[in-house]
């Protein structure tokens, strides 16, 4: 189930362990590297946006960590605020244009 794999990755946080966000997103996209990312499914993009949405704040990961996943998914500039970096991830896989919020 992918609710806990997320569930998992958010533990790990808690606690101080080293899952990476990008290592429970390979998991969740049954991707087997980085690389594969890019290709994703339409099915799979929104899948990956309601459970970053809904289950991971974007206080728990670290900016390292989303600018990574902002990177592999689009070849994105990294951001400087989690909040952003995530934002911005959440645009690209739901297809939608990422605008700056003032």
């Amino acid at each position: 189930n992918d609710y806990y794999v997320v569930e998992i990755y958010k533990y790990d946080c808690l606690k101080g362990e080293n899952m990476e966000l990008i290592e429970a997103i390979l998991i969740v996209t049954k991707c087997n590297n980085v690389n594969e990312l890019r290709y994703l499914s339409k099915e799979t993009k929104e899948h990956l946006a309601h459970l970053l949405e809904e289950r991971v704040p974007s206080g728990l990961a670290t900016i390292k960590e989303w600018n990574e996943v902002l990177f592999r998914l689009d070849g994105a500039p990294p951001e400087f605020e989690s909040k952003k970096a995530k934002n911005k991830i959440l645009n690209i896989l739901k297809g939608e244009k990422y605008k700056e919020s003032c």
